[in-house]
């Protein structure tokens, strides 16, 4: 029996199940990548520690990132996704990390590396309220026209509601 393309859409999930095969084909060769950037040698045994807990192939699945897409990273930290994802991208795809200019200082080695040119710092105004334990953040511009997929982990929970809606209306 054939079923039209028409009649698929009529059911949503149909259409869902549809559009699955080819979503993990393409994750797939991504998720190869990812692999070979966690077993990469430039990454300290204290983050390689941390990849159990924070299970990069599960959150980069659902996230459905590929290798071409234009990723923007908000607040990089110590660079523990950084380091995984500049190499994933590096051939296709590109890597803003925003954060304060001088809270990306200890990066720069990381990003000398070649294995990271898809990386670029995109500094915007961000400042720590320690009293009130959240980010306060001023104009926010990325240096890309469009993204594919914008990253805020283990940062959002510090923002104050006025910080959340900066960021959620930036792009």
């Amino acid at each position: 029996m054939t079923i039209s393309i028409l009649r698929i859409l009529k059911f949503p999930m149909l259409y869902v199940l549809a559009c699955v095969p080819s979503f993990a084909a393409d994750f797939d060769l991504t998720k190869n990548k990812l692999e070979a950037a966690l077993a990469m040698n430039h990454r300290s045994i204290e983050n390689r520690d941390r990849d159990e807990n924070r299970d990069p192939l599960a959150a980069m699945g659902f996230c459905r990132l590929r290798d071409d897409m234009t990723v923007i990273e908000f607040g990089p930290g110590g660079g523990w996704y950084t380091e995984i994802l500049g190499p994933v991208l590096r051939e296709k795809g590109r890597l803003l990390i925003a954060y304060k200019d001088s809270w990306m200082d200890s990066l720069d080695t990381l990003l000398a590396q070649d294995f990271m040119s898809a990386v670029k710092k995109n500094p915007i105004e961000i400042s720590w309220n320690s009293e009130k334990q959240k980010f306060n953040i001023g104009n926010i511009v990325y240096d890309v026209d469009n993204a594919d997929l914008a990253l805020s982990i283990r940062e959002y929970h510090n923002l104050s509601e006025e910080g959340a809606r900066r960021l959620s209306d930036s792009g």
